[in-house]
């Protein structure tokens, strides 16, 4: 396959791309130096000539470039505006925050004449919509990340992508198209990423067009129409809804067909034992009529989980079914609920993913729809060996952490086989909801996890948690026993990192302001009293910067995130940190060093590992 690294002028794509190809070993190919070698003109002299030529030679060059396959991936970077993203690869939106500055300082390349703020405007309105549909994965990349660290990311997603085809949960793993606009979309995913196939259901497609696709599918009845399925024969899988049954048995449509997988489908709208009854009895029933089919029986149990309660539920359920001596694919239903799909993935028979980026990665839509994990959640634990555990993160908003990408590649560069899942949990749950959620995580056999805010202090409350240190705050627990977790605070590590990276770059320690008494400021506090760095004051994120804030320090510690209060008149200062690593703002001016969360994070989580490992 063709890698196509797309995004914004300035943002990086063709040292990422070229990085990342010296670290898997394959071809580079940047469209824009293709071109230019070839017209002898730079680009910003070619568009200066008549853009319209210019994206008329972008195409021609590429497909020049297309034409010279050499059999082996290549990792493709095209310019800015090119458009449309061919569909013979893998497109990956790189990302970077502050693109802009870069693209400003490049300003002759595109429209001189035009105010650059509107250019900005047009750019995000007119070119993240495309990427964003034609995109696979993207990559964020922080303010104040080196080009190294990005091309060692970019890396570990191509390198992941390339191990597909070898990996047994990708195997079992059906694309599912909405309708019919995404069928060429699934069918190109499940082929070049070499997943089983792609579903397809009689409410959305007609036989003849289900039938026509050149890859294997999983035919799925939602309709009284057996004989839908008698129209594709040729299906490798088969799945019926239960409610559906007894029309395909009064059709005798089992005995047309040969056997192969079938799974029985409930997709109740609230979980209940009499559920799981009478999924098994259908199977039963199904089984006593045609027993040549017994042996390929799934059973799918897919109800709507509303709390922890729900889920313990649905999981007692899934090994009342196997007790059973049925095979089972369990999917609880409901965004919140997830993350518990990666673990279950090992024992289920099939797993699903949905056509392109998930909503919590888009930019463009006001009322985004719940979905399943996409490519970009599931990538980390469909690629490589099949992890024999999980750790994970805990907390709200979870879906910008880079955690599952970073913990699942340093366990395996450690030679631990585990992954680890995002969990999204919120301040306003009760803690007798937390302590299901715990034992939720247990039954998975989750074995550490990561806390983030707001629940830092929270997951100490009485009889949740052992707390051995007899901390304030936590950022890690780990599992002790069969529903006993034991809780440390790794950030202080992270802290003890950014003061000796400050340090490094020529830092003298002197005076520290702190903004943000969240859970993270008691490491911070921590760590500076055990170092030569001076606290002098620290500020509420809430209140922000008052009167009593001194009019300057040596260092500023952001620990509150992107907060407006945080950039209005901090104290001067030679160092700015933020300790978190998406959306970074730029320093305020007359900052000499700027240092992202990256560094922090890099510590704390290998303290975490060490811990959970331990």
């Amino acid at each position: 396959m063709n890698i196509y690294i797309i995004g914004h002028r300035g943002s990086g794509k063709s040292t990422a791309a070229r990085l990342a190809g010296e670290h898997l070993g394959l071809e580079v190919v940047d469209l824009d130096e293709v071109l230019e070698a070839g017209e002898g003109q730079t680009c910003a002299e070619i568009i200066a000539d008549g853009e319209p030529r210019f994206r008329r030679l972008e195409h021609e060059y590429l497909d020049k470039v297309r034409s010279e396959a050499t059999g082996q991936p290549r990792i493709i970077s095209l310019g800015g505006g090119f458009f449309p993203v061919p569909d013979d690869g893998v497109a990956i939106w790189l990302y970077r925050d502050g693109w802009q500055e870069v693209a400003e300082a490049a300003r002759a390349q595109l429209n001189p004449d035009d105010d650059f703020a509107d250019e900005v405007a047009w750019m995000v309105a007119e070119r993240e919509p495309r990427w964003e549909a034609a995109a696979h994965l993207r990559l964020d990349v922080s303010r104040g990340r080196g080009p190294e660290r990005t091309g060692r990311d970019l890396a570990t997603m191509i390198g992941w992508l390339l191990e597909l085809p070898e990996s047994t949960l990708a195997g079992r793993t059906w694309v599912v198209p909405a309708g019919s606009e995404q069928l060429d979309r699934a069918v190109h995913d499940a082929r070049v990423l070499g997943l089983a196939g792609v579903e397809v259901r009689s409410d959305l497609l007609d036989a003849a067009e289900a039938a026509a696709l050149d890859v294997d599918v999983l035919a799925s009845l939602r309709t009284p129409e057996p004989e839908w399925l008698e129209k594709l024969d040729h299906a490798a899988a088969i799945d019926i809804d239960i409610s559906l049954i007894d029309e395909v048995l009064e059709a005798g449509t089992l005995d047309k067909l040969e056997p192969r997988p079938l799974l029985l489908s409930w997709h109740p709208p609230e979980t209940a034992a009499e559920r799981v009854d009478r999924l098994v009895y259908e199977a039963t029933k199904l089984a006593e009529a045609h027993p040549d089919w017994a042996s390929e029986l799934v059973l799918k149990y897919a109800p709507v989980v509303d709390d922890y309660a729900d889920l313990l539920e649905v999981l007692d359920a899934d090994a009342r079914i196997r007790e059973a001596g049925h095979a089972v694919t369990c999917l609880p239903q409901g965004s919140a609920f997830a993350w518990c799909r990666p673990p279950l993935v090992l024992r289920n028979a099939s797993n699903y993913l949905p056509v392109g980026l998930g909503p919590q990665r888009r930019t463009h839509t006001d009322n985004p729809v719940e979905t399943p994990l996409d490519l970009q959640g599931w990538l980390p634990h469909l690629a490589g060996p099949e992890p024999t555990g999980f750790e994970g993160l805990l907390g709200d908003p979870v879906e910008s952490s880079q955690g599952d990408v970073w913990h699942r590649r340093a366990a395996r560069d450690e030679g631990r086989n585990t992954s680890y899942v995002k969990i999204p949990f919120g301040r306003e749950a009760s803690t007798e909801e937390l302590e299901l959620l715990l034992d939720s995580a247990a039954w998975l056999d989750v074995r550490g996890l990561s806390i983030t805010s707001p629940l830092k202090r929270a997951i100490l409350a009485p009889d949740v948690v052992e707390n051995p240190e007899g901390l304030s705050a936590a950022n890690t627990l780990r599992r002790i026993g069969p529903r006993e977790w034991e809780a440390t605070d790794t950030d202080e590590y992270g802290m003890q990192a950014t003061l000796a990276a400050a340090e490094e770059q020529g830092m003298a320690p002197g005076t520290v302001a702190i903004i943000g008494r969240g859970g993270v400021s008691p490491a911070v506090l921590r760590a500076l009293e055990e170092s030569q760095w001076d606290l002098v004051h620290h500020a509420s994120g809430r209140e922000g910067w008052t009167d009593a804030a001194p009019d300057s320090v040596t260092m500023v510690v952001n620990a509150t995130g992107d907060s407006d209060r945080t950039y209005a008149n901090p104290p001067a200062c030679e160092v700015w940190v933020d300790l978190h690593y998406t959306g970074v703002r730029a320093a305020p001016e007359g900052v000499g060093v700027h240092l992202n969360g990256d560094t922090f994070f890099d510590a704390q989580a290998r303290a975490q590992r060490a811990y959970w490992y331990s």
